[in-house]
């Protein structure tokens, strides 16, 4: 029981990673960032509970958080796990 937990946590920092590039990569384009993030999730096999994009079209951040059902899930232990992930451009200092 406690393996798929485990196993669904990984999943869905994994998931997140990719969401939170998805939705950068795609401002970095001038498309719309969470839409690209949702269509990741979906892909993923996640669901996209939040999106932001701090910043302008040169320094940004998206930050997402993703949620993954649980397997078999424990009456006493949530039925899903969640991850937040950033992913962004920035500016180099000098």
């Amino acid at each position: 029981v406690v393996t798929g937990y485990v196993s669904a946590a990984h999943a869905v920092r994994g998931a997140a990673d990719l969401v939170a590039l998805s939705g950068a990569a795609g401002h970095a384009r001038g498309r719309s960032d969470c839409a690209d993030a949702r269509r990741a999730a979906a892909a993923n096999s996640v669901r996209l509970t939040s999106c932001t994009v701090e910043g302008d079209s040169w320094d940004f951040v998206v930050s997402v958080t993703v949620e993954l059902e649980v397997g078999t899930p424990v009456p006493a232990l949530p039925r899903t796990v969640a991850a937040t992930a950033h992913a962004g451009r920035l500016g180099l200092v000098a």
